[in-house]
C-alpha cells in the first residue's frame, strides 16, 4: 500500500538547508521512506522489520517543504524497491531506489 509523507515548513533540518530557498534534506526523506519501508514489511509479512541497508537510491528532483510525496514498495525485503512521486503530480519523480531489511 503506497504511504503520503509530508514535511512541514518548521521542520528543524530545514532551518540551515537552505535559508531563504527551504529543500528537504535527501537524508531526511531517506529516513523516513526507510521507516515507511520497515512498516510496509510489517503489514504485508507480519513481524517487526528494520531497514538495514540502502544500496541504491537516486535522488530526482528537490523536494520542498509542504509538498506531498507519495511512496510505494515493490519486491522482497531483501531487495525492496521504492518509488516516491509527487501525491499531486504522480508523473513527477522525487526518488527511487533498492533497500534492504531484516526481521527483527
Amino acid at each position: 500500500m503506497p504511504r503520503e509523507l509530508q514535511f512541514s515548513d518548521d521542520h528543524p533540518a530545514l532551518a540551515g538547508h537552505f535559508p531563504g530557498n527551504p529543500l528537504v534534506p535527501g537524508v531526511v526523506l531517506l529516513d523516513r521512506v526507510m521507516v515507511e519501508a520497515g512498516g510496509h514489511l510489517a503489514e504485508r509479512d507480519g513481524g517487526h522489520w528494520r531497514i538495514t541497508q540502502a544500496p541504491a537510491v537516486k535522488f530526482m528532483r528537490p523536494l520542498r517543504p509542504g509538498e506531498a510525496v507519495t511512496v510505494s514498495f515493490d519486491g522482497s525485503a531483501e531487495k525492496l524497491r521504492f518509488r516516491a512521486t509527487l501525491t499531486d503530480d504522480p508523473d513527477t519523480i522525487i526518488a527511487t531506489g533498492t533497500l534492504a531489511g531484516i526481521r527483527e
